[in-house]
């Protein structure tokens, strides 16, 4: 499929989906931040790290705007059945609108266009052919887990993601200053991409000495900017750095992890966090002893398997793994299953499976919030007929439901499945595991299904 057709339909899709889906709390918060930019002014930031925030200032302005043009206002969430409320104990107070929707995630569109057509050049540029540089334009923006996230749900995930993979494009045509700028403005909105720092330095550790004074630019350039945009929001580091260790979430595991287990069962909350904290130590030292292993011969494919490894290996040892973290590893998913380092199953089955627990994590039908003025009796009737009892606000107690159980068994398998990408990606390149193991028969049909890939 021709590039021009990928961005297309994947774009009709996104913009189907826009304005009418949120999760209540995520957007409610995007709400305050705007909120906070009209009251308070653009310089006194109110988010860290502090890039969304940034990026919300001229999206602030500008709902400020419409919302007088065409009087319109938020929903008040106390005006709503209260069987419509997914978290009592957070105090929403506002259901943002489509408007408000629309406006929001603009950024986060924008960033799933750009990095489609990065992905495009970037795996062109290494010299394999244009139908695997359409393909990996296609399962990322066609993705259904993606066109959910950025554009459903309202989480700006793909931010980073695009700013990353933009620092390994620049990376790619040897622009150091323009690679470590956009690596500090990806770090600026979520602080994962620091990981891709460590493959960069063993890159440059492993080269010629010209190659190490490359490094300086680099590094410095990242310093530099990264200083410029954490500069005023240096005061929330130390509350962030705490809640890593103790958490922000009243779970003891939540997410695509084994972890989820523990929403079935009581847990000691405190041992569990010292515990996790422990294991992403242990699990990013061993994959660091794995990386000195390469040779960096294809810099792009190993520092993309690298920052990929280091990636899954938070993946399979953090407590908590939000749905939307996924993303962050999509793309160096993407390069790898287009080199044939890894079975593109694993890249096709995560994402069924990050979609499935994302939308049984808050049920569906609190997704539609944003229409509920207007659609309030056909949502209480979607949800008795799915037998969803009022929520209660309260401390969370962990059981075993259903629901819980369903998370858990989503949840471990996702870590398998980045388990197994992890060792193709390190240890047994171009192994195919998932193949070896699974019966021909259901190869043959996963193959029909175009999940399972030769």
């Amino acid at each position: 499929m021709k590039l021009h057709r990928i961005l297309l339909i994947g774009l009709v899709t996104r913009i189907l989906v826009i304005p009418f889906f949120a999760h209540p709390f995520d957007v409610y918060a995007w709400y305050t931040i705007c909120e906070s930019i009209i009251q308070k002014g653009p310089y006194v930031v109110s988010y860290f790290p502090p890039m969304l925030f940034y990026t919300f200032i001229p999206i602030a302005y500008l709902y400020q705007w419409a919302s007088t043009s065409l009087a319109i206002k938020p929903t008040l969430m106390s005006s709503l059945p209260t069987q419509l409320n997914p978290y009592p104990q957070f105090e929403i107070e506002y259901v943002p609108g489509p408007i408000f929707n629309i406006l929001a995630k603009i950024p986060f569109l924008l960033a799933d266009i750009l990095l489609a057509i990065l992905l495009y050049k970037l795996v062109s540029g290494l010299g394999l052919s244009q139908s695997r540089a359409e393909k990996a334009a296609a399962i990322w923006f066609l993705n259904p887990y993606l066109i959910w996230i950025s554009s459903g749900w309202g989480m700006f995930d793909s931010l980073p993601a695009l700013f990353t993979i933009a620092s390994l494009y620049f990376f790619s045509t040897k622009r150091l200053g323009m690679a470590g700028a956009c690596l500090a403005v990806g770090v600026a909105y979520k602080l994962y991409p620091i990981v891709f720092l460590f493959p960069v330095a063993l890159y440059f550790l492993k080269g010629s000495s010209n190659r190490r004074i490359e490094s300086i630019k680099f590094f410095s350039i990242f310093l530099i900017v990264s200083a410029v945009l954490f500069f005023p929001a240096f005061g929330g580091t130390w509350s962030l750095s705490q809640s890593l260790v103790t958490g922000i979430y009243e779970r003891a595991g939540l997410g695509l992890t084994y972890w989820s287990i523990l929403l079935t069962f009581p847990s000691d909350f405190q041992l569990v966090s010292y515990l996790s904290t422990i294991l992403v130590v242990l699990a990013i030292v061993i994959v660091c002893f794995l990386l000195r292993r390469l040779e960096f011969e294809n810099k792009i494919f190993d520092l993309s398997a690298a920052s990929l490894s280091l990636i899954l290996a938070v993946f399979l040892s953090y407590r908590i793994i939000c749905e939307q973290f996924f993303v962050w590893a999509l793309p160096f998913l993407i390069i790898s299953c287009i080199e044939g380092r890894t079975e593109e199953i694993l890249y096709r089955a995560s994402s069924i499976l990050a979609l499935l627990y994302s939308v049984t994590n808050l049920l569906f039908p609190f997704f539609l919030l944003p229409i509920a003025p207007w659609a309030s009796d056909m949502l209480l009737a979607i949800i008795s007929a799915l037998g969803i009892s009022t929520p209660k606000p309260g401390a969370y107690t962990p059981r075993l439901t259903l629901g819980t159980g369903t998370l858990g068994i989503l949840g471990t398998a996702f870590s398998i499945l980045m388990l197994v990408t992890v060792i193709e990606t390190l240890v047994w390149p171009r192994k195919r595991i998932v193949k070896t193991l699974l019966p021909r028969k259901l190869n043959e049909l996963l193959l029909k299904l175009r999940i399972q890939v030769e």
